[in-house]
C-alpha cells in the first residue's frame, strides 16, 4: 500500500513538472499558458478545458492509472486548445512542443547506479 501512495504522489510530481515545462517551451513560442489542475471534474474523461469569463483556460488532466506520455500528450493539446488552434498551425505548434519536450528530456541523465 505505502508503494502505491508514492507512486500517485509520484506521478502528480511528474504531472506539475510536465506542466511546468510545457507551459514554458509554449510561451517562448508565443502561446497563451492555460492554469492546469487534476483531475477533471467529469469522472468520464481523461482531458478537459474550462473557460473563464474573461477567457483565460483551465485545463484539467487525469494522471492516475496513465502513462507519463499521455498525461505529457493531454498537457500539449491542453495548450493548443486554449490557444484556439487548429489545422496546419495547430500541427505545427504540436511538433515544436513535442520536439522541443523530447530535447528537453535528452537531456536529463539517469543518475549512476
Amino acid at each position: 500500500m505505502g508503494n502505491r501512495s508514492l507512486s500517485q504522489s509520484s506521478s502528480f510530481v511528474c504531472f506539475a513538472e510536465v506542466a511546468h515545462e510545457v507551459s514554458h517551451l509554449a510561451r517562448r513560442l508565443g502561446l497563451q499558458i492555460p492554469s492546469f489542475r487534476s483531475p477533471p471534474v467529469r469522472a468520464d474523461v481523461d482531458r478537459s478545458i474550462r473557460w473563464s469569463q474573461d477567457g483565460s483556460a483551465t485545463v484539467a488532466v487525469r494522471v492516475r492509472g496513465r502513462s507519463m506520455a499521455a498525461v505529457e500528450f493531454d498537457v500539449v493539446e491542453g495548450v493548443l486548445q486554449a490557444n484556439h488552434l487548429d489545422g496546419p498551425q495547430r500541427e505545427e505548434m504540436r511538433t515544436r512542443l513535442a520536439l522541443l519536450l523530447a530535447a528537453r528530456h535528452s537531456h536529463v541523465r539517469e543518475p549512476a547506479a
